[in-house]
């Protein structure tokens, strides 16, 4: 494996974990697709194809189909409880890696979405990324992924070895601000551990009745999600309501 990858690819690791995307077998020709996880660097997607008579299979060929692009100089989170099994999560397109940082306790949760065509020369970046820190450094991470009524979720004991955490992941991650807010230019600062920015947002609220007060909302960083667009939502309540209802 390493001397067919070192052909045209970097190897940063050793591989720790394999993931099965699918299987096939007609007549005598065994098709295999998989992932193979390197503990540091660049993750990649092969597919094997073998010939098998009786009992016995040989390699016919192999290729890869897709590189997926560590976070990064971290690497993979491997539990010590749990026989050094990294935590990694795969469920229908949504990709779930945890690593850890190797001078400290930090630990970053990436979120990739494995496309439909790949081109393994165009590596697969992580769209989100989640980060958190706690003293059980090598205890086993809990980590699953689910979509309901339309939504997608995360559970992960990121804070809290006993308890589960939910995440919505969201097409663009989100700040939530709460409080009454006046036309005005707004300034967040986004970073990671390689770049900072000052996103300007110019915000204008507008209310047709002058017994509401203007809240906003501003959606900039969700769930398993890093900074990649800011959306707004303005919303207006009557001081008589009790209950905020949004338009």
């Amino acid at each position: 494996m390493d001397e067919f990858l070192d052909k045209e690819y970097y190897l940063g690791g050793h591989f720790v974990e394999i993931e099965v995307l699918s299987t096939t077998l007609v007549d005598e020709l065994f098709q295999g697709k998989f992932l193979f996880f390197a503990r540091n660097g660049a993750h990649y997607g092969i597919n094997f194809n073998f010939t098998c008579q009786d009992l016995r299979c040989e390699l016919k060929d192999q290729e890869v189909f897709a590189v997926i692009q560590g976070y990064h100089d971290f690497a993979l989170f491997e539990s010590h409880t749990v026989s050094n099994i990294p935590t990694i999560s795969l469920q229908n397109d949504l990709l779930l890696i945890v690593y850890c940082y190797w001078a400290n306790d930090d630990k970053i949760l990436a979120a990739y979405r494995l496309p439909k065509n790949n081109q393994k020369h165009v590596p697969i970046l992580f769209f989100g990324a989640l980060e958190f820190s706690n003293d059980y450094l090598r205890k086993e991470k809990q980590l699953i992924s689910y979509q309901l009524n339309n939504k997608e979720y995360v559970l992960l004991n990121s804070y809290d070895f006993s308890t589960l955490t939910r995440y919505e992941v969201n097409p663009s991650p989100k700040i939530v601000y709460n409080g009454t807010m006046k036309s005005e230019v707004l300034n967040i600062s986004v970073e990671n551990q390689d770049n900072s920015q000052v996103l300007s947002l110019n915000i204008e609220v507008e209310s047709e009745d002058p017994e509401e007060d203007s809240h906003i909302l501003l959606y900039a960083a969700g769930g398993a999600g890093g900074v990649l667009g800011i959306g707004i939502i303005v919303y207006c309540c009557k001081k008589k309501k009790i209950a905020d209802t949004l338009l």
